[in-house]
C-alpha cells in the first residue's frame, strides 16, 4: 500500500509543495494579466479599507444555494449592529422561476425593510460578473436553484425595478460581491487586531479565495491598472489546473459531470471527497491491495458520503459501512493509509493555494503582524482528518518555511456583515 501511495503522487513531499506552488502562483499571474490560465481572477472593483467610523443602516442580502437572509446593519462605534433579521427560501429551490418572477419574490422579501436604506450589499454565491460600477450581471444560477432567462441581468437594476413596481419610493444602489470576498470583509468589519492582509477561503461544498491585489498588478482591467490604490480578486481557485493528475484522478474526472474543470475543487472539497476517496478504495482493492475478502466487496459499492470516511477514519472497528466492507485488521490498516494519504494531498493543495495567495500580498515587502485568513465551509471545519493536517502542513510551510505568520479565524455572519461592509464603502 505505501508503494502503490507513492506511486499515486499521494505521499506528501516538499517537491511536490514547490512544483504545485510555483504552477499556482505562475497561473494567478496569468489570469491577472489576462492570459490563459485556469485562475480566473475576477476583480471585485472594491477594496478592502479601514471600516467608517459610524455609518448606514444599510441593507445586506445572503443569495446561497438553500437560503435567502437579510438583514438591516447599522456601523456604529467600530461594530455592526444588527437592527432586522430575516430568513427565507431561496427563490427557484421549490421550483423553476422565470427571471421576473424571481425578482418580485425578492422585492416582496425585501419592502419590509426596504425604505430604511437606499443602499444594499449583495452576496451572491453564483457565477457572476462584477462591473466596474460594482453591479453584478448574473452568468447563471446553479446548486438547484432554478431561474429561466436569468442570463445577462443586472442584479441590482433587476432588484430596484422590482421594488419600485411593488410600491417602494426609494432608489436602491446595489454593490455585488461574491461569497469569498464577503467572508473576507466579515473579517475585516470585526477584527480585533492589526493584520498584515486578509484572505477570504471557503472550503465547503466547494471552494475558492480571494485576497487584496495592487491595481497596477491587474494589467487586464484598463479600468484598474490606471487607478492607485488595491482591488480584491476572486481567484475562482477551485479551477486551478495546474495539477498532476494519475490514472485514479483521470478516471474519476472523466465521470464527473463536467469532466476537465474545477480539478483543484474536485481534490480537496466536500462534493467531490467521498466519491474520489471511493475510487482510491476500489482501485486500491482490484489490485489486491485490501485483501482477498475486500475484493469482491468494494467495487459494488456505489455510494460514499464524506461522513462515512470520516467515521472510518476516527472509528476503525466502528459501525460504519468501511468496516463492514473491510472484514479485517490488515485491510483496514491499509485503508487507513491510503485514506490518510488523500488527506495529505487535500492539505498540501490547501495551504499551497494560501502560500501562493501570500506570496503576491508580501511582495512589497514582509510585515511584522500576522495574515488573517478568514475561512468559512464545513469541510474544512466538520472534516477533522484534513482540518488538523490542514493547520499542521500551515505551520511547518508557511510559518516555519516561508517565514509567515497566519491566524485563521471563523469570523460570526462574515457573509452578512461583508455584505453590509460593502454596501457602506460601493
Amino acid at each position: 500500500m505505501q508503494q502503490y501511495i507513492t506511486e499515486m503522487g499521494l505521499e506528501y513531499s516538499q517537491k511536490q509543495f514547490d512544483a504545485c506552488l510555483t504552477a499556482f502562483v505562475s497561473e494567478m499571474e496569468r489570469g491577472l494579466a489576462g492570459g490563459a490560465s485556469s485562475l480566473k481572477m475576477i476583480p471585485a472593483y472594491l477594496d478592502a479599507q479601514a471600516p467608517p467610523s459610524d455609518g448606514g443602516p444599510v441593507i445586506a442580502i445572503d443569495m446561497g444555494g438553500t437560503n435567502l437572509r437579510i438583514a438591516l446593519i447599522e456601523w456604529k462605534n467600530s461594530r455592526m449592529h444588527f437592527l432586522d433579521r430575516r430568513q427565507y427560501p431561496m427563490p427557484g429551490t421549490q421550483g423553476n422561476l422565470e427571471r421576473s418572477e424571481f425578482f418580485e419574490q425578492i422585492a416582496e422579501y425585501l419592502l419590509p425593510i426596504a425604505d430604511q436604506s437606499a443602499r444594499i450589499g449583495l452576496c451572491f454565491s453564483f457565477p457572476c460578473e462584477i462591473l466596474p460600477t460594482l453591479e453584478g450581471k448574473v452568468l447563471n444560477f446553479n446548486k438547484e436553484v432554478s431561474i429561466r432567462n436569468a442570463s445577462g441581468a443586472l442584479l441590482g437594476q433587476e432588484i430596484d425595478a422590482a421594488l419600485q413596481r411593488s410600491g417602494c419610493r426609494v432608489r436602491h444602489r446595489t454593490c455585488v460581491i461574491n461569497d469569498t470576498v464577503a467572508t473576507l470583509l466579515g473579517a475585516r468589519a470585526q477584527a480585533v487586531r492589526d493584520y498584515a492582509g486578509y484572505i477570504g477561503f471557503i472550503l465547503g461544498t466547494g471552494t475558492n479565495s480571494c485576497y487584496r491585489e495592487k491595481n497596477t498588478r491587474i494589467p487586464k482591467s484598463e479600468f484598474l491598472r490606471k487607478k492607485k490604490g488595491y482591488s480584491l480578486v476572486n481567484l475562482e481557485s477551485g479551477g486551478f489546473a495546474g495539477l498532476a493528475l494519475n490514472r485514479v484522478d483521470q478516471a474519476f474526472d472523466a465521470h464527473t459531470a463536467a469532466p476537465g474543470t474545477q480539478l483543484f475543487e474536485k481534490m480537496i472539497s466536500g462534493a467531490y471527497q467521498g466519491a474520489l476517496a471511493l475510487a482510491y478504495l476500489q482501485d486500491a482493492a482490484r489490485h489486491g491491495l485490501l485483501g482477498q475478502a475486500t475484493a469482491g466487496r468494494l467495487p459494488a459499492l456505489s455510494v460514499l458520503q464524506p461522513q462515512q470516511v470520516d467515521a472510518f477514519c476516527l472509528d476503525p472497528c466502528g459501525d460504519n459501512v468501511l468496516s463492514q466492507m473491510l472484514p479485517d485488521t490488515q485491510s483496514r490498516e491499509s485503508a487507513i493509509l491510503l485514506l490518510n494519504g488523500l488527506f495529505d494531498r487535500a492539505s498540501m493543495l490547501t495551504v499551497c493555494n494560501w502560500a501562493a495567495v501570500l506570496k503576491k500580498m508580501a511582495a512589497d515587502g514582509k510585515s511584522n503582524l500576522p495574515y488573517c485568513i478568514s475561512a468559512e465551509g464545513s469541510t474544512f471545519y466538520k472534516c477533522r482528518p484534513l482540518h488538523t493536517r490542514i493547520l499542521s502542513c500551515a505551520e511547518s510551510q508557511l510559518n516555519q518555511r516561508l517565514g509567515l505568520a497566519v491566524e485563521i479565524i471563523r469570523a460570526e455572519e462574515s457573509t452578512l456583515m461583508g455584505s453590509a461592509l460593502a454596501a457602506l464603502w460601493g
